[in-house]
């Protein structure tokens, strides 16, 4: 009979395996990281383990969904202490180095392609429809902060638009790792001016 515990002693699990996978993801990457590993480290039976998590991949996933949230709350309180000083070369700023922040944090493991693969093809379709909205949200959010005056703008594609920067990281060698940071924020950049020409574009043909 599996043991039962108290909410308490469920936080504490909780933490430890949020803790362990985030060392394992930086040090051994999706692949390398097992289930065995992680109850080793946090002092679990392996039965325990799916009493909070149905894979390694959902708790791995939710490391790194809790890094993407710092992040993207990093980006957005530095536009708000910026206010209306905020500027598009300002924002591209923000927005470039919280991508490349990732270098630095559990996240860097999906820079990857065959680690990002490997994550993305044992997730749930719900989870992983529930993190584009989650990226489609903060991007509202975002840019709610540029002169954009009508709502009339395909966020959903301005969006993807930026995932697909993001992704771009994976690409550094052949984008050129020397030039990597001004590349990307000249296409940031663009689809920044290309916004705010939509919502100008827009308010002009009311």
């Amino acid at each position: 009979m599996p043991k039962t515990y108290s909410d308490e002693e469920k936080q504490e699990i909780r933490r430890k395996l949020h803790r362990e996978a985030n060392d394992c993801l930086q040090h051994y990457g999706v692949k390398k990281t097992t289930v065995d590993e992680l109850v080793a480290r946090v002092g679990i039976p392996k039965g325990t383990f799916y009493l909070f998590y149905k894979s390694k991949e959902l708790l791995l996933f939710e490391v790194i969904q809790e890094y993407h949230e710092k992040i993207e709350q990093n980006m957005i309180k530095q536009c708000e202490q910026l206010g209306q000083a905020l500027t598009v070369d300002l924002l591209t700023q923000i927005i470039a180095e919280g991508i490349l922040s990732v270098q630095n944090s559990c996240l860097k493991t999906l820079m990857v392609p065959e680690e990002m693969e490997t994550l993305i093809r044992k997730l749930p379709d719900e989870v992983k429809a529930e993190h584009l909205e989650d990226d489609e949200d903060l991007m509202l959010e975002m840019l709610g902060k540029l002169p954009l005056r009508n709502a009339q703008i395909d966020y959903k594609a301005f969006s993807g638009a930026f995932r697909a920067i993001f992704f771009s990281c994976m690409y550094q060698d052949e984008i050129g790792k020397e030039n990597f940071y001004a590349s990307i924020s000249l296409m940031i950049k663009g689809l920044l001016l290309q916004l705010i020409q939509s919502g100008e574009e827009n308010e002009s043909n009311k």
